[in-house]
């Protein structure tokens, strides 16, 4: 892996944390603001939830943005979309999937930010998608943190599936003694297998 991404990367998680830092040192004026801020917040996701429930189901969103794609690898050329292909790609498994398309689950954080990658999404977008299931990005966690700089640097560097999960594992290494994170890509044995179990 070219070393430049990860430096990317590095650059644009410094970045978010710089901010956060500028943020958390609001002066005592803004207590107010923050009040009204706040109130405004609540009545917009209050809006939003009920756009939600009155939206697409999933599992469309997601053929939509399939489709967007404009993968030959994923479209068949009568238009259909080549699920298994996708899925498999995306490191998703197919009873998973098979609960996403019938609608049988809310899909886990861990899944929903393998279709954000594999779907290419903008940050927008995947805010948009973990939002469905009850999730947000978490400015804490390391992992997230990584993703974001991920979506950020992946069209410069033309970033894969196989290359953000061999970045994620590389990072997992990194910070195994430091800020330990299970890798999204991690199948159960794998965990179990690195924890000693």
């Amino acid at each position: 892996m070219d070393i430049t991404v990860f430096v990317e990367i590095e650059e644009n998680i410094n970045q978010r944390s710089n901010k956060k830092h500028v943020n958390n040192s609001a002066s005592v004026s803004n207590k107010y603001d923050s009040k009204i801020i706040e109130e405004i917040k609540s009545h917009i996701k209050e809006s939003v939830e009920v756009d939600l429930a009155l939206s697409r189901p999933l599992y469309d969103e997601i053929i939509l943005y399939i489709k967007r794609l404009n993968n030959s690898r994923y479209i068949r050329k009568n238009g259909d979309v080549k699920e298994a292909t996708f899925y498999q790609d995306a490191r998703i498994d197919k009873s998973t999937w098979s609960d996403i398309k019938w609608n049988q689950i809310t899909p886990s954080k861990k899944t929903l930010l393998k279709l954000i990658l594999a779907l290419n999404l903008t940050h927008e977008e995947a805010e948009a998608l973990l939002e469905r299931g009850k999730e947000k990005f978490d400015p804490e966690d390391i992992q997230d943190q990584i993703i974001e700089a991920i979506m950020i640097v992946r069209q410069k560097h033309d970033l894969t599936v196989q290359d953000i999960e061999d970045i994620l594992f590389e990072y997992q290494e990194m910070y195994s003694k430091t800020k330990p994170f299970d890798c999204i890509y991690e199948t159960p044995s794998m965990v179990a297998e690195r924890k000693g179990k």
